[in-house]
């Protein structure tokens, strides 16, 4: 079984870059999280939570999440 954010982020069809800076952490931060090394901080699960009810009630595919992101960055 995936880790729960290695499942989002594919989901989102997210590169591990991609996640990072959605979520606002590094690169290796997603690694560590996906191999198990550290837990996720609440604040982040909840963001990560949030996102992803809003893009589903939107409607929002992963390619348009990415459109979106890139324009806020």
């Amino acid at each position: 079984m995936l880790p729960k954010i290695k499942q989002w982020r594919l989901l989102h069809k997210f590169t591990q870059k991609e996640a990072a800076a959605v979520i606002g952490v590094s690169e290796n931060t997603i690694r560590n999280w996906e191999r198990g090394r550290y837990p996720m901080s609440l604040d982040k699960g909840n963001h990560i939570s949030l996102l992803s009810t809003v893009w589903e009630m939107s409607g929002i595919t992963g390619k348009e999440e990415k459109i979106m992101t890139a324009k806020n960055t």
